[in-house]
């Protein structure tokens, strides 16, 4: 790679196209708490962590191979902008009120991924301050006509394999992201968006996702909800665990 002395531009344009450099400002290459590294063919990649999927409260029943949020998540994080392939995601959300409803839900997920692929997720909400529910399930969609349609689907085997009238709702991408940038509705992408995205698809690689939580990881999963509905005060957990709480009540006088 030569360079150009007589480019007046020089500095201005490294400044704009230097995907490295808005990486290290934000510290998530080449610092404490890397994240991503450039491999010897000149690609960026995640470094693998063997901790995430351990510490997660979801099941992913079904996993979309083309959901890459964690490209898309860098993306927002580097440039500050909703990135095109999130605009495109909608989420039917279902809200059960106990963990025997999360259960039930997760359940009629299976049924709903037999012979066909529905991409969803269900587990207890954890780490996230503006979500007040304990308990959700999310089916993903690639649109808002695709979004209604789903919507309507799991409503109605809601009412009827779970109970008559549970929440079920759908909303554009992420919750962050309308906190951050507004109502989903009016949001519009910076001009030079597409520039900034063609950044990080021609530089970061990531494999196609196409593993599948073990068992092994999703009995601990599961009994990480029941240990949550016990700090919840939901006492649904009782009839999976022979009628009896968690712990035994303490002695008083």
């Amino acid at each position: 790679m030569k360079i150009d002395i007589e480019n007046k531009q020089l500095f201005p344009e490294l400044m704009k196209f230097n995907l490295i450099g808005y990486m290290k400002r934000k510290g998530v290459i080449g610092g404490d708490k890397t994240v991503w590294k450039v491999d010897g063919d000149g690609k960026i990649r995640k470094i693998f962590d063997s901790g995430k999927e351990v510490k997660s409260p979801w099941i992913h029943v079904k996993q979309d191979p083309y959901r890459n949020c964690d490209k898309l998540s860098l993306t927002e994080y580097l440039f500050n902008f909703i990135p095109t392939r999130c605009l495109e995601c909608w989420k039917v959300v279902v809200r059960p009120k106990t963990v025997i409803e999360l259960i039930q839900l997760h359940n009629l997920m299976e049924d709903m991924n037999v012979g066909k692929d529905v991409y969803c997720k269900c587990g207890i909400e954890i780490g996230r301050q503006f979500v007040t529910e304990t308990y959700g399930g999310y089916f993903y969609t690639n649109s808002l006509q695709e979004g209604l349609a789903r919507k309507e689907e799991v409503q109605a085997l809601c009412d009827k394999y779970i109970r008559p009238g549970i929440k079920v709702i759908l909303k554009r991408y992420c919750s962050e992201f309308e906190i951050l940038y507004g109502n989903s509705k009016g949001y519009n992408q910076p001009k030079d968006a597409k520039i900034k995205e063609a950044m990080i698809d021609n530089n970061v690689e990531l494999p196609i996702n196409s593993n599948t939580q073990p068992d092994l990881l999703k009995r601990d999963v599961i009994q990480g909800w029941i240990e949550h509905a016990h700090d919840r005060g939901d006492l649904s957990y009782k009839q999976l665990n022979n009628d009896e709480p968690l712990y035994s009540e303490l002695q008083t006088y």
